[in-house]
């Protein structure tokens, strides 16, 4: 067994962080800098938000980000110290966890939302599958292996009864997936908006299937983390972050036009207005975590699941 309750904060950390609830005044008798890492897709987006807006500034923190392209990159770069705080998808953090590195939640990032999909599974346009059956022996692209896009395809192919054990997969950076289908060194691609919104506006890709709906309706796909000793030296500066988080994700939800020029503007990309948008989560709920890590679990990327709700700070 792991001994997962030795990653837990303690009782005054737990207090500290979660205790600020969004829109309360901030302290700013100093300012303090975080690091923060964040995958430079829309479900990651909150911190650029954030920073635009000046809702960090207002909360007495100098944010410097930096943009990693795949979650098991960004837990590397926060359990080496290259970042305080990382927003990584779920699998990645618990694939850490599993690993008895002191990871812990503190907010929640973007969700995935079967209304209104944000990673899809594209082909070319004129690539000649039409059934899950047609991808069998197939090769995959995905941005990181045994992670999320993996496992939400796995749990795709396996229930739409494809032997997804014999479908291969390739991690290539994100940039250079467009590249890497047209010139058929793979067949399909699991991609994120706001990339899968700006590949399928150049009228060469196209949808063949929305993978992660295998996982579930709803459910959470990254999180904002840090290490528990992170934490202890820094609660103040936690606890504002979380704070901020939550301010940024009730409005980024009522604000897609505003977000998305922002994303523009970061990016120095023209994103189409009809992509499909995260929806961001303002409080840590472990049913939303729990399908993520139990199909790790059953995909391999975990040896066993276990409750969500030992990836967040407790007072126990």
């Amino acid at each position: 067994m792991i001994a997962r309750r030795a990653l837990l904060l303690p009782a005054i950390a737990f207090a500290l962080v979660l205790g600020m609830g969004a829109g309360g005044a901030f302290s700013q008798t100093e300012t303090t800098t975080i690091r923060i890492a964040s995958t430079p897709i829309d479900i990651g987006a909150e911190v650029y938000y954030a920073q635009a807006l000046g809702y960090f500034k207002a909360a007495g923190l100098d944010v410097q980000i930096q943009s990693i392209d795949n979650g098991a990159a960004i837990a590397a770069a926060i359990a080496g110290g290259a970042a305080d705080i990382g927003q990584s998808n779920v699998v990645s953090i618990a694939t850490a966890y599993e690993k008895k590195l002191p990871f812990v939640v503190i907010a929640p990032a973007g969700a995935y939302n079967s209304a209104s999909p944000t990673t899809v599974m594209i082909a070319l346009a004129d690539a000649p599958f039409k059934t899950p059956k047609d991808l069998e022996g197939k090769t995959i692209v995905t941005n990181g292996i045994l992670n999320i896009g993996q496992i939400g395809g796995d749990a795709w192919l396996d229930k739409n009864g494809v032997n997804w054990r014999g479908v291969r997969w390739i991690e290539v950076p994100t940039g250079a997936t467009a590249a890497a289908l047209i010139n058929h060194r793979v067949d399909l691609a699991v991609l994120s908006e706001p990339t899968v919104g700006a590949a399928l506006a150049t009228g060469k890709f196209r949808i063949f299937a929305a993978p992660y709906d295998a996982i579930g309706k709803r459910w959470q796909i990254g999180a904002w983390f840090t290490t528990k000793a992170w934490v202890a030296a820094h609660p103040d500066a936690a606890k504002k972050f979380v704070a901020v988080m939550q301010q940024t994700a009730r409005w980024a939800n009522a604000h897609h036009t505003e977000s998305l020029q922002i994303l523009r503007d970061v990016s120095k990309a023209d994103f189409p207005s009809t992509m499909h948008r995260a929806t961001y989560g303002e409080q840590l709920d472990a049913a939303l975590f729990q399908p993520v890590i139990d199909n790790s679990a059953k995909y391999g990327a975990l040896s066993a699941s276990f409750p969500a709700a030992e990836l967040f700070a407790s007072d126990k």
